[in-house]
């Protein structure tokens, strides 16, 4: 039997890194977006003049076309993952787990996965979630361990 391997065919190792805890804001999003169980949503800093009055370093959770802000990564951990997108190669993604909750306004639970080709900047942003899971006492961070991945491209 022969085998043959295209143009463009091969891998990339990946670290991911996943964490629960909400998107908040949906009391302003509630009319434009209402959470699917599974979706898959792209993180990225919000850099709307409106967004810095309370926050420079808001990261947006953006509908699955990347078009429109529907929440808001908890403020008490923008800085952290605005610096973790800033570096090349990291990504974020937000994907709802329950419908929306009330809380300090209205929330979305979720689990975050957080992606680099770094397994050093993986491992740090695990410490640092690790830290801060144990310190913010008003708000659940659950972070899992580490996954190594290969994305498989054509």
């Amino acid at each position: 039997m022969a085998r043959s391997r295209g143009i463009g065919h091969g891998t990339e190792r990946y670290f991911l890194l996943e964490f629960e805890t909400v998107a908040r804001g949906h009391h302003v999003y509630k009319k434009v977006w209402k959470p699917v169980v599974g979706e898959k949503l792209p993180c990225k800093h919000d850099t709307r003049e409106e967004a810095k009055l309370y926050d420079d370093y808001a990261i947006g959770i953006y509908n699955s076309d990347g078009t429109l802000l529907v929440g808001h990564l908890p403020i008490e951990l923008s800085f952290l993952l605005c610096k973790f997108l800033s570096r090349s190669g990291c990504s974020l993604e937000f994907s709802p787990t329950g419908p929306r909750v009330l809380e300090d306004g209205l929330v979305v639970p979720g689990t975050y996965s957080a992606m680099t080709k770094s397994k050093s900047v993986i491992q740090v942003l695990k410490s640092e979630l690790d830290k801060k899971s144990h310190t913010l006492s008003h708000m659940k961070i659950n972070v899992r361990n580490v996954k190594n991945m290969n994305k498989i491209y054509f």
